[in-house]
């Protein structure tokens, strides 16, 4: 793990790192300033030979490296306990975290097929009392017109029956008129002296007119 991944894990490891990378850098530095004044001081001291200086040099090298080395593995082992920390600390809560956005996925999921069960309904719904409506308003129609010729059945019925009535009356009239002619003529008749026939008929008439 690089410095960049590892400092993006936890502030307090980026903080550490940065700390130890500057003191590696400082001290780096430190042995680079110290190296021409040793080379000085090497040149300028009466020497046996250049082999005795090459192996006076090789340890500070040496000792670079092993500083390096030692960096790296510290960087590889805060790397790897950040890492078991991270995972310790926040593998439980990412579980959480992810079990409350399955079981919050799986709410929407049933309130969304609740809520399209409620349209079909509602759609049925609409559909059956406008089926309804229709219907009732046939029906009223038919019971209108049932109405209407019940009325119009009865007002000729009525008519008829005053017609009925109008014609009986004016034939009872028209009866009773001849009646009363025929009297008349009885009358007339037994004036003649015809007294049998003329009072027979008379007695006939009279029986007529008395009749219900």
């Amino acid at each position: 793990m690089t410095e960049e991944e590892a400092s993006a894990v936890n502030p307090l490891v980026e903080s550490f790192l940065r700390h130890e990378v500057n003191r590696y850098q400082k001290k780096l530095k430190y042995q680079r300033k110290s190296w021409p004044m040793v080379k000085n001081s090497l040149y300028n001291t009466d020497m046996p030979d250049q082999e005795t200086q090459t192996q006076d040099t090789v340890p500070i090298c040496d000792h670079e490296e092993e500083i390096n080395c030692h960096v790296k593995k510290e960087l590889d082992s805060l790397s790897r306990q950040l890492l078991e920390y991270n995972e310790k600390t926040f593998g439980s809560l990412m579980q959480e975290i992810t079990k409350q956005l399955e079981e919050q996925v799986n709410a929407n999921n049933k309130l969304r097929s609740e809520i399209e069960q409620q349209k079909i309904k509602l759609y049925i719904a609409e559909k059956l009392l406008a089926s309804l409506s229709n219907n009732k308003f046939k029906y009223t129609k038919l019971e209108q017109d049932r109405a209407m010729s019940i009325t119009d059945t009865s007002e000729m019925l009525q008519s008829l029956y005053e017609e009925t009535r109008f014609m009986y009356f004016k034939f009872e009239q028209d009866c009773t008129i001849s009646l009363m002619h025929l009297s008349i003529m009885a009358l007339h008749v037994s004036r003649l002296r015809c007294s049998s026939f003329g009072q027979y008929l008379t007695i006939s008439i009279i029986d007529i007119l008395l009749k219900p």
